[in-house]
Order: structure tokens, then C-alpha cells, then sequence
């Protein structure tokens, strides 16, 4: 499993190779916005670890959102998996975090010899509608409970209802200081990094001196 060490000492190294982007970074922070490098989210994919159901997990830059490739295996059928994926809101309040992706450029592909599963069949069939994925994710089996809305190109998840997210403690008391003054303007991506723009909410000051107070 990937850990707090390797991923701090991978930044340390980046950071050394390429001192110039610690100033572009400054420069952008005080616009309150910051900036992930796409070849550290590319480091991560590389190191997750392999599981059935998903493997050849990668990363690249698709503008202004990410691409994302890995093969998944749904009911003994391996399949490679494409998408584009932007985000294009984020809603941030004090018991939900929810996000809005569009998904675009999506391609299901059989691995291997799998072509006379029901899966094969369902993909190269044509009946999926690729340009509308959020329609499909509402025929999932027991849809997650994080996936809160799905239509067209869009699904919204509430990341504060993924299971080990909705019971630590801490991250909800977390949020909960943090949605009254922060807020998120946009998540885009270049070449090189995914841009996170945040924006300041100072008159939620006092509802987070009182939310203090509550947990004093």
C-alpha cells in the first residue's frame, strides 16, 4: 500500500528536479489557487495496488478534465475501460461534499477471449450509449449510495457518503469548520498539473467561531 512517506519523499524529489515551479506555485496561491502535479497522480495510479475488479489503472491530461484507462472485470469479462472525466461543480456544505463529473470520450473494449460472455455481447452490441454514461450508471445493481445523481454525461457523488468517509469522525467535524469559509470555483487541468481554485467565504467566520464553541 502506498504511504504518507513515499508520497512526501516523491514531492521532495519533484520539487528538487524542478525548482521553478515552486514560484509558479507561490504566485498562484495567492489567488487561492493550487495546483497537483498530473505525473504525481500518474505516480499513485502506477502504485495502487492490483485488485480483480480493477487493474492497469493510468492517468494522462485531457483538458480541461483527466483521462483515465484500466481494465475492469464485471461478471468474468475483462474489459478496457476509457473516459475523459471533468469535474464541473463542487458543493461544499457542512454534512455533504458533493462533486459533479461529466464523462466524455468513453470506449469499452473486450479483453481477451471473453467475446461470447453477456457482457461482450451487451458492449458490441451497440445498445450501451456511451455518450450518455450517467444513464447507464442508474441501471447498476445496487447502485452505490454515494452516487447521489446520474443523467446523460453527469453523475454527482457525495464523497461524505462513501463508507469509510461518512464514518470518521473527524472528517465530517473537518468539513464541518471548513464549509462556512471555503468554497471551490473550479478543478481544470493543463498539460502538466489539475488547478484547484478555492474561494474565501469570510462572512462564514462566525458560524465557525460558533461550531468551535459547540465543540470546546
Amino acid at each position: 500500500m502506498t504511504n504518507t512517506r513515499a508520497i512526501v519523499g516523491a514531492a521532495v524529489s519533484y520539487l528538487r528536479k524542478n525548482p521553478e515551479e515552486v514560484l509558479r506555485h507561490v504566485v498562484r496561491a495567492s489567488a487561492l489557487t493550487f495546483g497537483v502535479p498530473i505525473a504525481s497522480l500518474q505516480w499513485l495510479a502506477s502504485r495502487l495496488p492490483q485488485a480483480r475488479a480493477v487493474s492497469e489503472i493510468a492517468v494522462e491530461s485531457a483538458p480541461p478534465g483527466l483521462r483515465f484507462r484500466c481494465v475492469a472485470t464485471v461478471m468474468a469479462t475483462s474489459v478496457r475501460v476509457s473516459a475523459v472525466v471533468s469535474i464541473r461543480d463542487v458543493a461544499v456544505s457542512p454534512d455533504a461534499l458533493r462533486v459533479t463529473f461529466r464523462l466524455s470520450d468513453v470506449t469499452l473494449e473486450i479483453v481477451g477471449a471473453a467475446a461470447g460472455s453477456p457482457v461482450a455481447a451487451l458492449i458490441q452490441s451497440g445498445v450501451l450509449d456511451l455518450s450518455k454514461p450517467g444513464k447507464i450508471a442508474n441501471f447498476i445493481p445496487n447502485r452505490p449510495a454515494f452516487i447521489v445523481e446520474a443523467d446523460d454525461d453527469r453523475i454527482v457523488v457525495d464523497i461524505m457518503q462513501v463508507p469509510k468517509v461518512a464514518a470518521n469522525s473527524r472528517a465530517r467535524t473537518l468539513l464541518s469548520l471548513l464549509a462556512p469559509v471555503v468554497g471551490v470555483r473550479s478543478v481544470e487541468s493543463d498539460s502538466a498539473y489539475v488547478w484547484v481554485a478555492f474561494r474565501a467565504r469570510l462572512a462564514g467566520l462566525k458560524e465557525v467561531a460558533a461550531r468551535l464553541r459547540a465543540h470546546a
